[in-house]
Order: C-alpha cells, then sequence, then structure tokens
C-alpha cells in the first residue's frame, strides 16, 4: 500500500493485494449427495487455492462528520472456484466444482457516510462494475462472456431519545455472471429499532 495524506483532510491510496482462497471441506469431500434421484452433487479431492489479484485506487475525504470515497479497481482471479454443472447420458444432472476459467472484474466505486440531521445518519455505498469470464468450452458451454452490473447497499439510523434508535437496511444488486449462471436478487429492505 502506498498513502499519501492532502490537505483539507483528503488522502489518496494505492493498493496491490494478492489473496488465497483455500476450498472448503464440503467442496473437496469425493462423496456423493443425492437431492433427487436426478441431482446429485459431490466435491472434488483435485481443488487447488484460488488466488485472486486486487488493485485499488482509492481517494478520501472527511468534511465535519461525513466522508466520501471513490475507488476505482480491477480484480483478477486465474482459476476460480466454481460449479461444474453436467448432465450425464442417464439425464443426470450432476454438480461438481473445478478450478475453471479466468475472471476479471474493474469497475468504480463510491462510498459515504454523511450526517444528515443531528440524530439521523447515512451509510452508503454503490458501485458499477463490469465482469469478463473467459472458460473452456467442453467445460462451460461457452467460452467467454462479459456483463456489466452495479450494486449498492445503504443505512439510514436515527438517534431517538432514551437510548432509543430506528434503522433501515436497502441491498440491492443487477443481474451479474459467473461461470455457468447469471445470478440475479431482490431488493433486500429491513427496518429495525433497538435500545
Amino acid at each position: 500500500t502506498l498513502s499519501q495524506s492532502l490537505p483539507a483532510g483528503q488522502n489518496i491510496k494505492l493498493t496491490y493485494r494478492k489473496q488465497i482462497f483455500r476450498p472448503s471441506i464440503n467442496s473437496l469431500n469425493p462423496f456423493e449427495t443425492w437431492s433427487d434421484s436426478m441431482h446429485v452433487q459431490k466435491g472434488n479431492p483435485d481443488l487447488e487455492p484460488t488466488i485472486e489479484n486486487k488493485i485499488e485506487l482509492t481517494y478520501t475525504k472527511n468534511f465535519k462528520a461525513n466522508y466520501l470515497s471513490p475507488k476505482l479497481y480491477i480484480r483478477y482471479t486465474p482459476n476460480g472456484i466454481q460449479d461444474n454443472t453436467t448432465i450425464t447420458g442417464e439425464g443426470v444432472t450432476e454438480i461438481t466444482q473445478e478450478n475453471i476459467g479466468r475472471n476479471m472484474e474493474y469497475g468504480l466505486s463510491l462510498n459515504g457516510a454523511f450526517q444528515v440531521m443531528k440524530r439521523w445518519r447515512i451509510n452508503a455505498s454503490a458501485s458499477v462494475f463490469n465482469r469478463y469470464i473467459k472458460t473452456d468450452e467442453t467445460v462451460a458451454g461457452h467460452t467467454s462472456e462479459e456483463k456489466a452490473s452495479y450494486r449498492f447497499n445503504c443505512s439510514n439510523i436515527v438517534s431517538l431519545p432514551k437510548d432509543y434508535s430506528v434503522y433501515m437496511f436497502a441491498n440491492f444488486g443487477s443481474p451479474n455472471i459467473s461461470y455457468q449462471r447469471m445470478n440475479s436478487s431482490q431488493l433486500l429492505v429491513l427496518f429495525g429499532a433497538e435500545k
């Protein structure tokens, strides 16, 4: 990490991180688990750890009780652990995991925390990113796939007298791709109160 402080509560930082993700015991377990007569799942004892490389350029600005931070990033995974689904000659869907394909994601994110009023605070983050996946056609059914997506989340916290508070949390992500799937999610909104 290289970091440089700037005047007026500003900072700029360049970070490179190489991270290892080891397969779980369930991913390595070679025994079959049948959910019904047509679907079986089994682990792969030959899985290798996934290595992720990530570069980030982050700018931060603090002003009073507020915070704003845009970030540019690129992430590259050469051997990600992903589900591999095949259908046997008998019509049985077989799911295992493989180190297949290469996954590159790059994008822009924006994080912030804002004191709107004395008792009301908002924390939020949003990102727009593009994901490019290249894999073996005989394994995944295609050679490459690319899709732009976005995601956001925010939380509102209102402090009330006598140590009470109410909050709202929202989370959403547009459809995005993995090696063999299109993933999507519904808008999630949670409300709560506490003392």
